[in-house]
């Protein structure tokens, strides 16, 4: 990088007024789009959250990368050309504490990288000068093919609480046993009435030193004997789609109502089991085994329960996918110093955005 008299300056003005440049806490919150048509490639975002109560953010602006390696803040290609923020507020393209950007939409040139498999991420920087790193947003479903030869498009989402598909009952209590990579905390609750399932639970976390998960999801499982870890059997309920999940961040109050899936007649215990997609199967990674049984059949159209946690890893499950996210935060102790990366959810659409809260597009 050539440092010239204004890159030099515009650093030390960072250090002297915040004490360091990574202290500007901005995240993308919801969820976005984008879609590559011909030479061109257009992006939407719904917003982006300045969340420090005291300083304000340097001149920002947004890129579409592709990462060969699922790491945003290291080498990656360039999709888009790099987006000002100034251009939408007219000025600097800066921030206030508190304030934020909202439904953002940007076309640039698409950058075509070489034919391959890349994870997709809007990413924010701030100081052009200095390309500091601070969120990033990943593409659904990552990795995706790019390059010449490959059409995509895909829808981005970040922060906030995922949706999911199918179950039903209300549990809570207990928490899951420490010491898990990917782990999940309780209480968790379920609930189901007319049709209807909304599956909690009060944060799944990514206990890893870097990097980014797979997949996540929480499926709710009903199974003609009691769960005590490895490989699964039985019926899902319904899930919650996490998408990915960066390392040492965590997603918080996790709610989703979603349509029930109900099955056969009969009793069964219900289990909540965390699992993480990986080489091609969805592992299963933890637990909380829900208490008592429930009945299913004719007769009852709502129900409840609780859970105690268990832990497990290692072990596969199967059933059916759905999208959706909540949004992760940035664990207190290993948080870094960019604000945080947030997880995106992208998802390439030939269409428009959707909507999440981590760091993901």
């Amino acid at each position: 990088m050539k440092w010239n008299f204004k890159t030099v300056l515009l650093a030390l003005s960072c250090i002297l007024s915040s004490g360091f440049c990574f202290a500007t806490d901005v995240r993308f919150v919801g969820s976005g789009s984008f879609e590559i048509n011909g030479a061109t490639i257009t992006t939407t975002f719904s917003r982006l959250q300045n969340y420090s109560s005291n300083i304000q953010s340097g001149s920002l602006y947004l890129q579409l990368v592709a990462s060969p390696d699922n790491n945003p803040a290291g080498s990656v290609y360039e999709l888009s050309d790099k987006f000002d923020l100034g251009t939408i507020n007219g000025i600097d393209g800066t921030l206030l504490p508190g304030a934020a950007y909202t439904d953002i939409y940007f076309t640039t040139n698409y950058h075509v990288p070489p034919f391959g498999n890349y994870y997709v991420f809007l990413v924010v920087y701030e100081y052009p000068g200095l390309s500091t790193f601070l969120d990033s947003a990943p593409a659904t479903a990552n990795p995706h093919t790019l390059g010449n030869g490959s059409t995509s498009s895909s829808s981005t989402s970040s922060g906030s609480t995922s949706s999911g598909s199918t179950s039903s009952s209300s549990s809570s209590g207990g928490s899951s046993s420490g010491g898990n990579d990917i782990a999940l905390a309780c209480p968790c609750r379920y609930q189901y009435s007319d049709g209807r399932v909304t599956i909690e639970a009060e944060r799944v976390s990514n206990n890893r030193p870097g990097g980014y998960s797979g997949t996540l999801k929480l499926k709710l499982y009903a199974t003609t004997a009691p769960y005590f870890g490895g490989a699964i059997s039985g019926y899902v309920l319904g899930q919650v789609t996490l998408n990915q999940l960066e390392g040492h961040h965590y997603y918080d109050k996790i709610s989703s109502e979603r349509n029930l899936s109900t099955p056969p007649p009969g009793t069964y215990y219900l289990t909540l089991v965390l699992t993480e997609f990986r080489d091609g199967e969805d592992l299963i990674m933890d637990y909380a085994v829900m208490e008592g049984t429930q009945t299913f059949g004719a007769v009852s159209s709502s129900s409840s329960g609780s859970s105690s946690g268990n832990s497990a890893s290692g072990s596969s499950s199967s059933s059916s996918s759905s999208s959706g996210m909540p949004a992760p935060s940035p664990n207190p102790d290993h948080s870094s110093g960019g604000g945080g990366a947030t997880g995106l959810t992208l998802c390439l659409l030939l269409a428009i955005l959707g909507l999440a809260r981590r760091k993901y597009f």
